[in-house]
């Protein structure tokens, strides 16, 4: 997870592809040399943004800035998973089987 230092918003980056796959795909079909020179350079370009507002700005959540952009945001993790009661019986079930001895 990521924080967005424009917009604030939490969430997954996405790639952005400068360019157009229309052209790509015309200067393939009617100029080979072209062709790939326009997708090296569109591949060569891809950058990570924003999902919300396509802001280059990035920041884990893990690091110092990252966390506290977040805590500034409002945001709180999601609380990590918790078993069931009966599912942690089960294991420590398991667990004492193959327990060595």
């Amino acid at each position: 997870m990521q924080i967005c230092r424009e917009c604030g918003t939490v969430g997954q980056v996405k790639n952005n592809t400068p360019g157009s796959i229309f052209i790509e795909l015309v200067l393939w079909c009617c100029f080979i040399v072209p062709g790939l020179i326009y997708s090296f350079w569109r591949l060569s370009k891809r950058h990570e943004v924003c999902a919300a507002c396509g802001g280059q700005s990035m920041i884990p959540l893990d690091t110092p800035v990252g966390a506290k952009l977040a805590a500034d945001a409002g945001y709180q993790a999601p609380p990590a998973y918790k078993g069931s009661p009966a599912a942690e019986q089960f294991g420590r079930k398991i667990g004492r089987m193959f327990a060595k001895k």
